[in-house]
């Protein structure tokens, strides 16, 4: 069976997602670049909300994803399937360690004593070159950047409250504390959100989000 049959007969319902996990534990190099370049824009959004107007003026958000990746890969085969699939869990321990690692340098920097990302740090120029060619990653860059913009157009409450629930999982309860907002209404005003993303970009990693 060829390598695009085979990914289609193997996808079923856990999704595609969990399909590149399982082939990525395993040390597979085009999974595991499909996994990074697929979460790349979600953990973006979250850097750029948890590093704020101060932080940022020190870190760029895209070097706090790729120190996540760094940090993250020597432990992607200790993750476990929730349910048959592996979307929420990979998503809920790359937000986790994107957070912890945002606190880290955030109590460095009110110590006094900020420190930059070191620069020689992961990317995707160190996974080996994938077949594809150069085509196909400019239309990779270009769906991340779609992906990026339609998160950016909602409105500036939406757009937190998608971070904190779709991306970083957090319950509502705590969500409503940090917005202000009663949390009978934040499962609704999140459900409609994601139904927008999922409109504008059928098929994007929108659809991986749990609406619960």
């Amino acid at each position: 069976m060829g390598g695009e049959s085979r990914e289609k007969a193997e996808q079923g319902p856990a999704g595609l997602t969990s399909f590149h996990v399982r082939r990525a534990r395993e040390g597979n190099a085009d999974s595991l670049a499909w996994l990074v370049e697929r979460f790349f824009p979600l953990l973006r959004a979250s850097a750029e909300y948890r590093l704020g107007k101060q932080l940022r003026v020190l870190f760029d958000p895209e070097d706090i994803v790729n120190d996540v990746w760094e940090r993250a890969l020597p432990r992607l085969p200790e993750l476990g399937a929730r349910e048959a699939r592996y979307t929420p869990v990979l998503l809920k321990f790359l937000a986790t360690t994107l957070v912890r690692r945002i606190n880290e340098l955030y109590r460095r920097h009110i110590k006094g004593k900020p420190s930059p990302v070191p620069p020689e740090r992961f990317s995707l120029e160190n996974i080996p070159a994938s077949p594809a060619g150069p085509f196909r990653q400019l239309a990779r860059k270009e769906a991340q950047d779609l992906v990026t913009q339609a998160i950016q157009r909602l409105s500036p409450r939406d757009r937190e409250l998608m971070i904190l629930r779709g991306i970083e999982g957090h319950p509502y309860k705590e969500i409503a504390a940090v917005l202000g907002a009663d949390p009978q209404t934040l499962p609704v005003r999140y459900q409609r959100a994601l139904a927008r993303l999922r409109r504008e970009l059928p098929g994007s990693v929108y659809d991986e989000l749990t609406d619960e």
